[in-house]
């Protein structure tokens, strides 16, 4: 053999050498590190496995350890049998640790296999456990979905949004395609848990979850009105008012049935001063012949501000004539009355005909307004801050001697 031969076979082996005695110091740490928990785990110590494990995932060299993955779905395996095993023997037993361990079931399959993808993307290294994880797709989701909904009828959101967000990125993804079959991974399973997920995510105030799923949850048929409901109150809660008006407006035209979407939509207007629009949404809302109530006060609203005070008038008639329980129709004819009456104009000499038909028409407005708002304050008593400064105003334009007595101690 030359010695040129003996030189590299020389630096093969001791470079194989140097190889093996870094690696060996490296993976027996990590058998240290990990026997603990594989103790425990042999000696169905399941609670005390799982601690270990979430302690030594602080340490970023074990934090995506393929074993470590293992480990945890056998613990969580361990809990869930237990509790699973009362149930079996109807013994007590806890739903919401069931729920949850299979939810942790589910979480490091899915870690176990995501940290397989990139080894395999970045190295070329095949996955060792496609099976394992797959057998903990097919065997828990439906528990999964089931823990979720558990806990959204309990109104437990921020418990069943994990197991939401959980199950719907599992249907959605890769793994989920190619491990579940057709109808656990449904269009219609996966809007109606994206729904629960939009709703437990604004129930919970948590806004930048509520758009997560949105695509998806849109989708819902059933919980669609909820679910703009929801959008349009988390834009308002971010004070972002034009995502606010594209979802309530959208809301109001697809159920215009829906008292609050329209009140809601004809509030911001009238608070925006935008009584034309106002009207609208009114004559619209009119059209579809519901809510009359709600479209009537909202345009006697508007044509006030607008002064158009015989339009309130008679908007208020419309209003009485369909809902004669309603108050403000007293509240908007004698604001509209009150109004009309100090409108009249008195010429100067008061000894003249022309005068006194002037005077005579004015008190006939005020005594129809006085009467319109003494029935506001009959119906309404509480409302003080409405009735009472136009009574005192009324009162003293009759000369309503004892009644501006009694009103003037009020807002006293």
């Amino acid at each position: 053999m030359s010695t040129k031969n003996c030189i590299q076979r020389y630096s093969m082996v001791l470079l194989t050498v140097c190889l093996v005695l870094l690696v060996c110091p490296a993976a027996g740490h990590a058998q240290k590190a990990l026997k603990p928990i594989k103790t425990a785990l042999k000696e169905k110590k399941y609670s005390d496995a799982v601690k270990q494990i979430a302690e030594l995932r602080k340490d970023s060299l074990y934090r995506n350890d393929e074993k470590l993955c293992e480990y945890a779905i056998e613990a969580q395996r361990g809990l869930n049998d237990a509790q699973n095993t009362k149930l079996y023997l109807k013994q007590p037993y806890d739903t919401a640790a069931f729920f949850n361990t299979t939810h942790q079931i589910i979480a490091e399959a899915v870690r176990l296999d995501s940290i397989e993808q990139a080894a395999l993307d970045n190295e070329g290294t095949k996955p060792r456990q496609q099976r394992l994880v797959q057998d903990m797709l097919r065997t828990y989701f439906k528990n999964l979905n089931a823990g979720a909904r558990y806990f959204y009828r309990q109104g437990k959101y921020a418990q069943a949004m994990p197991l939401l967000r959980e199950a719907v990125g599992v249907m959605l993804s890769p793994l989920g395609e190619r491990t579940l079959p057709s109808e656990q991974r449904s269009p219609a399973l996966v809007s109606k848990q994206a729904a629960l997920y939009l709703s437990a995510a604004y129930r919970t105030q948590c806004w930048d979850e509520v758009h997560r799923y949105e695509v998806q949850a849109m989708l819902d048929s059933g919980l669609r009105d909820h679910l703009l409901e929801c959008l349009a109150f988390t834009a308002e809660a971010r004070k972002d008012t034009a995502q606010y008006l594209h979802y309530l407006t959208q809301a109001w035209e697809d159920y215009p049935t829906r008292q609050p979407f329209f009140l809601r939509l004809t509030d911001y207007y009238l608070q925006q001063h935008d009584y034309a629009r106002v009207l609208t949404l009114c004559d619209r809302q009119l059209e579809v012949d519901t809510l009359r109530t709600a479209a009537y006060v909202a345009r006697c609203n508007a044509l006030l501000n607008l002064r158009r005070f015989d339009e309130v008038v008679a908007t208020a008639e419309q209003l009485q004539q369909c809902d004669t329980l309603c108050a403000e129709a007293y509240y908007y004819m004698g604001t509209a009355d009150a109004a009309l009456g100090a409108m009249v104009s008195l010429p100067k000499d008061a000894r003249s005909a022309a005068y006194k038909q002037a005077h005579k028409k004015q008190q006939i407005y005020y005594r129809k307004a006085m009467e319109s708002i003494e029935e506001y304050r009959r119906r309404m008593p509480d409302d003080k801050a409405r009735w009472a400064p136009l009574l005192y105003q009324l009162y003293l334009w009759l000369n309503e001697g004892k009644k501006f007595e009694e009103v003037e101690r009020l807002l006293q």
